[in-house]
């Protein structure tokens, strides 16, 4: 099984990309790093997931689009998520030229993070707390009423 959550903890290791799907690849990144921004420096109307999701949709960016809704069969979300993990590393090389851009770069994939986190359904959360060796204890509370 495949979670659609990552922390990025592989570096991708193909052999062969094409230019055109490359700059595919980085343009749809760099348009969702743009809507990340506008999310957060906006006043009001939606809030900021509905935000989001809806300029995701205007754009048309169905990669993203299939991540955030989990709603792709196996075959395909290995092909999504690996366009993902390939955006990220790709525009990683870029964004440590400078501290200024590895700010960015941080910001923007852990709003991406915070996003896709939020609207994992509970299989895919589990399963991303599996691959990255989260294993906590699982806590119990009682309520005492004392007397």
């Amino acid at each position: 099984m495949l979670s659609s959550v990552s922390l990025y903890n592989v570096p991708p290791n193909d052999k062969g990309i094409q230019l055109s799907q490359l700059e595919t690849i980085i343009n749809d990144r760099m348009q969702l790093y743009q809507i990340l921004e506008m999310a957060s420096i906006r006043k009001g109307g939606l809030p900021w997931e509905q935000y989001i999701m809806q300029q995701i949709r205007h754009y048309k960016l169905q990669n993203y689009i299939d991540l955030l809704e989990d709603c792709i069969i196996f075959v395909d979300k290995v092909q999504t998520c690996w366009r993902d993990e390939m955006a990220h590393w790709i525009l990683l090389l870029f964004f440590c030229q400078s501290q200024e851009l590895r700010e960015l770069f941080i910001k923007r994939e852990t709003e991406w993070l915070v996003l896709r986190y939020k609207n994992a359904s509970a299989e895919d959360l589990n399963l991303f707390l599996e691959e990255n060796h989260f294993d906590f204890p699982e806590v119990c509370f009682f309520i005492v009423a004392i007397m």
